[in-house]
């Protein structure tokens, strides 16, 4: 139908003296960029660019803390307690004592050494469970890196439901707000925690301009994790893009 009545439209315009057809002429190119134009108008659509690289350093840094777990560390309970005390007469070596490097925090520790030369601000996000590791975490930061250098906000207003996804959503948004640092200058590591915990962060990190990172292990050609390698940062950025076509966009950088 639309085929007929566009052939039709082309008759007349083009019928007639050497005048009309010329004006036909410019009708019909008229009527084609008009076409052209509502085509590419309907094919417009919102889509979401993918880009997974490894992380700028940041200036704030979020971190998930889940329990405290180590092996093979003996009087270990007591020890934490030891170290996560503030206020502590606490020295590097102590730290090697519990096995920081080979326990569950070691994502957390490789993320804040990536970050350390621009970093500013820490937030750590915890259960009730494992807001003593939060205070171990701090503390390993002012000994090894200086508090001056940088500030770790671990405060019982960071404490979540692992299993109540908006509580902990609503604390990164509040994170988000109240920070002087911009929000491309931050980034938030969704590595740590419990699972629930990572996915409501993540969800936190769609708005634009926010970005997230997750810590990959190296692997060997089995496809299994080299045990005590360093961590890679790779950032998870979620634009919101105006996007031609039906093709979801994927760019991969190294």
């Amino acid at each position: 139908m639309g085929f007929a009545t566009l052939s039709y439209i082309i008759a007349i315009c083009t019928a007639g003296s050497l005048t009309l057809n010329v004006i036909g002429a410019i009708c019909v190119a008229t009527l084609f960029g008009i076409w052209w134009i509502f085509d590419r108008y309907r094919r417009l659509q919102c889509r979401v660019r993918l880009e997974v690289r490894s992380p700028k350093p940041a200036k704030g840094l979020i971190l998930l803390l889940s329990p405290y777990r180590v092996k093979g560390v003996e009087n270990l309970e007591e020890k934490v307690k030891f170290l996560a005390t503030p206020g502590a007469a606490v020295q590097a070596s102590d730290f090697d004592a519990i096995s920081i490097q080979a326990s569950n925090l070691y994502p957390q520790l490789c993320a804040i050494t990536y970050h350390q030369k621009t970093l500013r601000e820490v937030w750590l996000i915890c259960s009730d469970q494992s807001f003593q590791t939060g205070f171990l975490l701090k503390e390993y930061i002012r000994v090894v890196y200086g508090s001056e250098t940088i500030s770790v906000n671990h405060r019982s207003e960071y404490i979540v439901n692992p299993y109540f996804d908006d509580q902990l959503f609503r604390v990164a948004e509040d994170i988000f707000a109240t920070t002087d640092i911009k929000s491309r200058a931050m980034i938030a590591d969704i590595t740590g925690g419990f699972a629930t915990m990572s996915v409501s962060l993540a969800m936190a990190c769609v708005t634009p301009g926010r970005r997230m990172q997750y810590m990959e292990s190296p692997r060997d050609d089995q496809g299994e994790p080299i045990q005590s390698a360093p961590l890679r940062p790779i950032e998870l950025d979620f634009d919101p893009v105006l996007h031609w076509g039906d093709d979801l966009t994927r760019q991969t950088v190294d």
